[in-house]
């Protein structure tokens, strides 16, 4: 995975969200983060599509593309720890209660009364 940033120049809000949706069309991308004049970007997408696409309306720089960091191993432990303890998961209860309808196929039922004699 990647993490780009890029420098931007963006005025409001409306132009923020123009920026969001136009970035998150591309596929590949985990996580999209915008801070100021900053947007952040993570995943599996070239910068260079990134750009591509808002070079269109927007000026755009390229400050740092680099890994994205993962979590430390020792705060994994400690979880893993919690979890062991207890040994069991919890049971999954429905949203809704079971319900089955059975439909009464209506094709097998005439609509005039043909046995009837009409």
């Amino acid at each position: 995975m990647k993490k780009s940033v890029f420098k931007l120049n963006i005025h409001d809000d409306k132009d923020k969200r123009k920026v969001l949706t136009t970035v998150c069309s591309l596929s590949g991308i985990d996580s999209v983060d915008v801070k100021g004049s900053a947007l952040t970007v993570i995943g599996m997408v070239d910068p260079v599509q990134v750009v591509g696409k808002l070079r269109k309306k927007w000026q755009v720089e390229v400050v740092t593309v680099g890994p994205a960091k993962e979590e430390k191993k020792g705060d994994d432990k400690k979880g893993d720890a919690k979890k062991d303890n207890d040994g069991k998961k919890p049971p999954i209860e429905p949203a809704y209660p079971e319900f089955y309808h059975q439909l009464i196929p209506h094709y097998n039922f005439p609509i005039y009364g043909y046995w009837n004699g009409i």
